[in-house]
């Protein structure tokens, strides 16, 4: 099942770098949320994810059949079954949902693709499901095309292979990332991968500079990488989010 993930979702970076992509989607004045453990859904990114919870399930797979948007908001409490205001970062990101795959365990894996990050304005909390108003939040393209960023890129993508050389880091989001060292969303798709602590993560996500949110992820690999010689108990704590669908939505 989880080989099956990664192959849609590569498979799905390929279509975007050829432009196949749709990205006009009509925006609800309220959009259901869906609430992750763990992990941070970044633009343009592709990420399985598991959904194990019945209201997840639910936003999940009415998304996908309307071929609607939902909004792909972070617990800052993961160990909150029933998240309301305060328990999640009041940001978060448009996504739609590319496939739904029934697995043979029972388990549902959803595909999603982040659009636009985006601000939560206003919280309507159902008895099922959470729906918000939002602002969108769009980064500033024109650093896509400077040289600073194509430098910034390369560094990055020399970066990513020493962490890899000196950890476990699973095959498959290694393979997705290595795969699109040229893409504009290079950064992001890294960002979204990397076993970094959620608020980081977070940080990365609320910039609208391309630059500043790659500076602050090479800072953040390049702390990580330094942790195994100085702090070997601390390294675990990255691992749940080294697997971003192994964690229940």
């Amino acid at each position: 099942g989880r080989i099956d993930a990664w192959d849609v979702v590569n498979e799905s970076l390929d279509q975007h770098e050829r432009g196949l992509m749709p990205d006009e989607f009509i925006i609800p004045d309220f959009v259901p949320v869906l609430f992750l453990r763990n992990l941070v859904l970044f633009p343009g990114v592709v990420l399985p994810i598991t959904v194990g919870r019945s209201s997840s399930l639910s936003v999940v797979k009415r998304a996908y059949e309307k071929n609607s948007v939902l909004v792909a908001v972070t617990q800052i409490r993961p160990e909150v079954e029933y998240p309301t205001v305060g328990d999640y970062y009041p940001l978060g990101v448009l996504a739609r949902v590319m496939k739904v795959l029934e697995l043979p365990d029972g388990n549902t894996t959803a595909i999603l693709q982040g659009l636009d990050a985006c601000d939560l304005t206003e919280v309507h909390e159902k008895s099922t499901i959470t729906e918000v108003a939002i602002a969108e939040r769009e980064d500033n393209e024109d650093e896509l095309n400077g040289k600073v960023y194509k430098v910034l890129k390369d560094t990055l993508h020399e970066r990513l292979q020493e962490y890899a050389s000196l950890t476990d880091m699973p095959p498959e989001p290694l393979y997705a990332m290595n795969n699109t060292v040229g893409s504009p969303l290079f950064v992001n798709i890294v960002a979204a991968n990397m076993p970094i602590p959620t608020e980081e993560k977070i940080k990365m996500l609320r910039t609208q500079s391309p630059l500043e949110r790659g500076s602050l992820l090479l800072e953040a690999i390049s702390n990580d990488m330094a942790l195994p010689m100085s702090e070997p108990e601390a390294a675990p704590e990255a691992e749940p989010e080294a697997e971003p669908e192994s964690v229940p939505a």
